[in-house]
């Protein structure tokens, strides 16, 4: 690129899965613009102040903000009352606009539902940071992978203890049942004769979907009782920016969750060396290869989870060579560096 870009981000929220993805274009001296209907607690503004504009704000208010950003390139998520006005104002002043959402490379859309979206003055292109398991390539020829980048925030190497004790690293909200935290402490209830001990780290907010403050009760008396009392730590509500020292602190990230679109707490992980272990059933199950540089399980089924698990924590030799091979895909394969060219190219072929 011979100048900054001025690329703006229209979302729900500044979730975390952005942070670096967005820190990543602002060093390469572009310009990010994220206009968010609201926001969390847990997000990090240190790199980038989002700009919230609420629930329903009125056509003037979003295409003024659109018109003072300038933007050369749109990127777009499902946003009630904002998205469709985000869209129409890419396509009147001929700006390059995809959607962004978080379906696989490989899923498919009819011509009815391209259609659809076209009408509804939907971005026709798309890109996703999910690549998916399916072998059967690329079904959605106006969708680009894009993967997120990760790298080690902060700048931290990895401080695991060495007595032998396989430290393992649970990220997602306690309050959601669909992180599953309970089918993972089920399973190592009965590995309890291997050396390890559990941290589970998450959101309380019970503001979210399929939110209560029943299961996060449930994984309180679980890690209390039976062969793991005294081995679970449950850590509520960590800033993001402190996430750097637990991955550096762990040896496997583990992410047992079912209708989990993304799932980057794995990743994140990475670059630290520590071993991600992913459920197949995750968007994020597609960025690692089994066995070389992390774990795929089957979460629909506790005996094979079991067996992966069992596979893992019994040889920790094993352990160190994967977190090797984990490190260095998120040092290549997911640099800030390769995001940035993605994104840069992507503008260049939507000019051609």
């Amino acid at each position: 690129m011979t100048r900054p870009l001025s690329i703006v981000f229209v979302v729900p929220r500044f979730h975390t899965n952005l942070f670096f993805a967005t820190k990543a274009l602002k060093e390469a001296g572009h310009n990010v613009t994220l206009i968010c209907r609201d926001q969390a607690g847990t997000e990090d503004h240190s790199i980038l102040e989002p700009l919230i504009v609420g629930a329903a704000p009125s056509v003037r208010a979003v295409w003024r903000l659109l018109a003072e950003c300038d933007p050369d390139l749109l990127f777009i998520r499902a946003v009630p009352n904002i998205s469709f006005w985000a869209s129409l104002f890419a396509r009147l002043h001929r700006i390059p606009a995809f959607a962004y959402d978080q379906r696989p490379v490989s899923s498919s859309r009819s011509t009815r539902k391209i259609a659809m979206d076209w009408l509804r003055g939907r971005p026709i292109r798309r890109v996703t940071p999910v690549k998916g398991l399916e072998s059967r390539g690329q079904s959605d020829r106006f969708a680009t992978y894009i993967p997120f980048p990760v790298e080690m925030y902060p700048l931290l190497e990895p401080v695991r203890p060495a007595d032998g004790t396989i430290r393992i690293l649970c990220v997602g909200k306690l309050t959601q049942a669909r992180k599953n935290q309970l089918l993972l402490l089920e399973v190592l209830t009965g590995l309890a004769n291997l050396p390890f001990t559990v941290s589970l780290v998450g959101s309380t907010s019970v503001d979210v979907g399929g939110g209560s403050a029943e299961h996060l009760e449930q994984l309180e008396r679980l890690a209390a009782s039976g062969p793991l009392s005294g081995r679970v730590t449950i850590l509520r509500d960590v800033p993001f920016e402190q996430m750097g020292g637990l991955y550096a602190s762990h040896h496997l990230c583990i992410l047992p969750s079912f209708r989990e679109p993304l799932g980057t707490s794995p990743l994140e992980a990475m670059a630290y060396g520590c071993v991600p272990v992913i459920s197949r059933g995750c968007g994020s199950a597609g960025y690692i290869r089994d066995g070389v540089d992390g774990f795929l399980m089957d979460v629909g089924n506790r005996d094979r989870v079991s067996q992966v698990l069992y596979g893992i924590l019994a040889n920790p030799d094993r352990i160190t060579e994967i977190a090797t091979e984990a490190r260095r895909a998120a040092e290549s394969e997911y640099a800030p560096a390769r995001y940035v060219e993605k994104v840069e190219a992507l503008l260049n072929a939507s000019r051609d």
